[in-house]
């Protein structure tokens, strides 16, 4: 995804109805390191209350500040492809 991506990147767990997300950042190295990479963004959503719109605009919010925070610009297909032939070109080497 390239070096970028996780500055476009935000962790969404759907098991908030059973108190798992903060869990398991705090019982998984390996979540947390991704969560510090992600800039701590990470969200959780209660599948059992889909009626809960609070949870979704939470998430609206936390996109646009995360846009925000990288000048107002979000991951595009051509970052991505970008870094798909970065890959490939450091495969063939």
């Amino acid at each position: 995804l390239g070096d970028d991506a996780s500055m476009y990147t935000i962790m969404l767990f759907t098991c908030k109805d059973q108190g798992k997300a903060d869990n398991a950042l705090k019982e998984c190295k390996e979540l947390r390191r991704l969560s510090i990479t992600f800039g701590r963004r990470y969200h959780a959503f209660n599948n059992n209350d889909a009626e809960d719109r609070v949870q979704v605009t939470e998430l609206v919010s936390m996109i646009k500040e995360m846009i925000q925070d990288n000048g107002g610009k979000h991951y595009t297909n051509e970052m991505y492809e970008k870094a798909q032939r970065k890959l490939r070109e450091e495969e063939e080497r």
